[in-house]
């Protein structure tokens, strides 16, 4: 039965230690949303499409190749 009752203990520690940081996660996440929320909207900014277009065009081959 002691031994039981340790690794009740023990578990109930885990437990609780366990709740505290998933607490501190989501009032992290909740920052984090709220940050996100302030930033303009994706369609005020550079699409990635856009952004990668005016990028120079290399080739990883000596010859160029046609699909």
């Amino acid at each position: 039965m002691p031994q039981d009752n340790r690794q009740l203990q023990r578990l109930r520690a885990k437990l609780a230690a366990t709740c505290n940081e998933m607490c501190k996660l989501q009032q992290e996440n909740a920052s984090l949303r709220q940050q996100l929320a302030l930033l303009p909207s994706p369609s005020a900014t550079v699409s990635p499409t856009n952004e990668y277009a005016s990028l120079p065009i290399t080739s990883h081959s000596s010859s160029p190749t046609t699909n």
